[in-house]
């Protein structure tokens, strides 16, 4: 992660383990097929301050979906960590949680 924006890129690896130091904002994955579907997970850690969000609403410019349409919430306190699982069909991004796995 580089400041407020998470780029991944999937031709290198489809698991990713990010330190937050700012809020997200942004969130990228770069060489995702068309033709079939992808996983992508993101174990996401607080850095020692914690308190860091996810802002962003969109991968790609693209709206993702998630459980009810809820916003994420990250948990907050300081070293703690959350999964995010992205799956992409080609076409629509769908974002699973996994809360507090400190």
């Amino acid at each position: 992660m580089s400041s407020n924006t998470i780029t991944a890129d999937i031709e290198n690896a489809n698991v990713f383990t990010i330190t937050l130091d700012d809020n997200i904002t942004t969130w990228t994955i770069s060489n995702l097929p068309s033709s079939k579907a992808t996983i992508a997970t993101f174990i996401i850690k607080q850095d020692g301050t914690g308190s860091r969000l996810l802002n962003a609403t969109q991968i790609n410019g693209t709206t993702f979906k998630t459980s009810r349409g809820n916003a994420i919430t990250l948990s907050t306190g300081a070293n703690e960590i959350d999964i995010l699982t992205v799956m992409y069909d080609g076409t629509d991004y769908y974002v699973f949680v996994q809360p507090d796995l400190s």
